[in-house]
């Protein structure tokens, strides 16, 4: 037996040396450093996938007190409330407060031009006795988020009947700009003085304010209910004009006031974004080529007169935000068309999606409400068009509400934070990288880059960067090992090329 093995053994050793028809391989003459080793591999900058920028905006709203201040006589409960909100903002990524500050030509800030919101203390013209603004504000920025102006251009009350305006009020001081349709009263868009009272309200605010934007809603001329009383004003301006219709005199209206914002955003603060959220329907298809396989009743163009995409060619607005409303089962304004057509008719204008939270819910009428499967398909359904740079959701209630647990859908579509693209003009420098990023342990530190100046930072994770924080501070303590990475974000929201470092 052992005769045996020793003879096979043998036979093995011979066919070893031998060795095939293969060659021995030579040794590479720059062999690649064993992980083990002690010798670090160098990550560079063009070797890492950055995350999507996206705006992640929710609407607070504050007329008909749909979200804020529930409380209307405790100043300090009122402050409590506002910081909940934002804390939930914070907590599942939202990054831009877009903060209804005028919802009916009155203010939620002292200014000389219009009385104290009603919405704020319950009577209009009532001076809260703290300076509502620069609070609502500083936390916000706190936070990390942006802070957008909401005004309505032209609304004074909804029902004129239950209306208890202050002495400054507009409809005293300045009763022949008021507009009477049904109950509501609005600003007369026909009339040069209330687009120069616009746009004082707005350079007032931007001169007294930090704001980061100023956005309008879709309340330009009223959703249609009868005929508009406007046929003297139209003798008036209109026809002298040369125009042959009322209803392209009402768009130059409009026009006109959208023009003198966005001019006296420049004059006042050029950093400071302008965006418009109008409604979903341009215009349906059945009566212009260039609309929307949709048919409804309103569209901006023929019954609001809002004129979106003549806007977004001209340059008057930074970002375009329809509010895309309906569901993907609806026949008359599918969702899924409209964000199909929207990112197609802007042009260079970009674009975000806006998307009604608020309608869901278990005991809603509509089945595909009562889950949150329609809500997920319209969202990353949105996110697909490569043109389509966030969303906004209506509104902030929907945070505090929970319904059919609508914030664990939200971790899923918004799982870590995100940096703003950049809108509107460039006001600051650009940003370089940084130079110095070291970490001590767990600590990263960095060189200031000076006031105004946002860092952030990225865990990287086989080459693909995921966003942790953005901060103000040249320091940040990391979880775990790997690598880790710093970019400067500036006032504009432009980013610097990241800085990577080694957590060992």
């Amino acid at each position: 037996m052992i005769k045996r093995f020793l003879l096979i053994y043998a036979m093995a050793m011979a066919l070893v040396a031998c060795g095939g028809d293969e060659p021995s391989p030579t040794p590479s003459p720059n062999p690649t450093p064993n992980p083990d080793s002690g010798t670090e591999v160098v990550l560079k900058p063009e070797d890492v996938s950055m995350p999507r920028k996206e705006i992640r905006a929710v609407w607070l709203c504050t007329v008909r007190d749909i979200d804020w201040p529930r409380n209307k006589t405790n100043p300090e409960v009122q402050k409590q409330e506002f910081i909940e909100y934002l804390d939930l903002f914070k907590q599942y990524n939202v990054n831009t407060v877009i903060m209804q500050v005028r919802p009916c030509a009155d203010a939620f800030y002292n200014s000389s031009l219009e009385p104290w919101s009603q919405y704020l203390t319950g009577v209009q013209g009532q001076d809260p006795g703290w300076d509502v603004m620069n609070f609502m504000i500083n936390e916000t920025h706190k936070r990390g988020m942006e802070f957008h102006a909401w005004m309505n251009p032209y609304r004074i009350c909804e029902d004129y009947t239950k209306f208890n305006p202050a002495a400054n009020a507009i409809s005293k001081t300045h009763p022949e700009w008021v507009m009477q349709y049904g109950k509501l009263w609005i600003l007369n868009p026909a009339l040069p003085e209330v687009r120069q009272h616009l746009c004082n309200v707005v350079a007032d605010l931007l001169d007294k304010y930090d704001v980061d934007g100023i956005h309008f809603d879709d309340y330009f001329y009223p959703y249609k209910n009868g005929e508009l009383p406007d046929l003297q004003d139209y003798q008036k301006y209109g026809v002298p004009a040369g125009f042959t219709n009322r209803e392209d005199w009402r768009r130059d209206n409009v026009n006109k006031a959208i023009e003198a914002v966005h001019n006296t955003i420049i004059a006042h603060k050029p950093g400071a974004i302008f965006s418009i959220s109008p409604f979903c329907v341009w215009r349906n298809s059945s009566v212009d080529p260039r609309g929307s396989n949709t048919s409804t009743y309103d569209s901006n163009y023929d019954t609001l007169y809002a004129d979106i995409l003549k806007w977004c060619e001209e340059n008057w607005i930074d970002l375009v935000v329809p509010q895309l409303y309906y569901s993907t089962q609806n026949k008359n304004a599918n969702f899924n068309v409209l964000v199909n057509w929207w990112p197609e008719h802007v042009g260079n204008c970009p674009i975000a999606i806006g998307l009604e939270l608020d309608l869901y819910s278990p005991n809603h009428s509509q089945a595909v409400y009562q889950t949150t499967t329609e809500i997920e398909q319209e969202f990353f359904y949105a996110r697909r068009q490569t043109k389509v740079q966030g969303t906004f959701l209506f509104c902030a209630k929907v945070f505090k509400e929970n319904k059919i647990n609508l914030l664990g859908k939200l971790a899923e579509m918004y799982p870590e934070p995100s940096v703003i693209p950049f809108f509107g003009r460039s006001t600051a420098s650009a940003p370089t990288a940084l130079t110095s990023l070291k970490a001590e342990g767990q600590k990263l530190s960095w060189e200031n880059k000076g006031n105004g100046m946002r860092y952030v930072i990225y865990r990287i994770d086989a080459k693909v960067a995921h966003t942790i924080d953005i901060i103000s501070s040249n320091s940040y303590d990391v979880t775990g090992t790997g690598y880790f990475a710093v970019s400067v974000l500036n006032q504009d929201n432009t980013e610097s090329q990241i800085a990577i470092v080694n957590v060992k």
